[in-house]
C-alpha cells in the first residue's frame, strides 16, 4: 500500500522553511528569551554595589 500525500505538503521542508519557521518562533517568544538571557547575564556578572 503507498502512503497518500496531500498536494503542497512537503514531509522535509528546505533550508529556507525551517529558517523561516525558526526566525518566526524566535519573535514570538523573544520577550521570554530576553528576560531568560538578562537573567543569566545578572548570575553571570553580579551587579556591583
Amino acid at each position: 500500500m503507498q502512503k497518500i500525500k496531500a498536494p503542497g505538503v512537503n514531509v522535509r521542508p528546505n533550508g529556507l522553511v525551517g529558517f523561516i519557521t525558526t526566525l518566526a518562533i524566535v519573535l514570538l517568544f523573544w520577550p521570554i528569551l530576553d528576560r531568560a538571557w538578562s537573567s543569566v547575564g545578572r548570575l553571570w556578572r553580579p551587579a556591583r554595589a
